[in-house]
């Protein structure tokens, strides 16, 4: 048996698309800071699968292809629970509530 070449096109410095022996579709990779990406873009059009990898490679940077985090597991959430908590505590000798000391650790730039 005689193994193919995969045919790969590089589209721009670490952007490529790529055909599979076994599958008419496009795949596309990319590199983003020293992350590897692949997968595949559903089409069988070479100018479609060029856009989107464009696209995908957009929606990565900007994030808006990150996993979405539910809010009961988010670190504000935490945040204001321990916040909340520390309301509860008695006034400490030194009259500094040690939520404020939180809360300025929190919201510093």
């Amino acid at each position: 048996m005689v193994k193919k070449k995969s045919k790969s096109w590089n589209i721009y410095k670490g952007m490529s698309i790529y055909l599979r022996n076994d599958s008419p579709r496009y795949y596309g990779c990319l590199r983003l800071d020293g992350k590897y990406f692949r997968k595949c873009l559903n089409t069988e059009s070479k100018a479609e699968a060029e856009k989107l990898l464009f696209e995908w490679k957009n929606s990565l940077i900007t994030g808006d292809d990150a996993v979405v985090v539910p809010v009961e597991m988010k670190f504000s959430t935490y945040a204001e629970k321990l916040i909340k908590k520390q309301m509860k505590y008695d006034e400490p000798p030194s009259c500094i509530y040690t939520y404020k000391k939180t809360q300025g650790l929190l919201n510093r730039p």
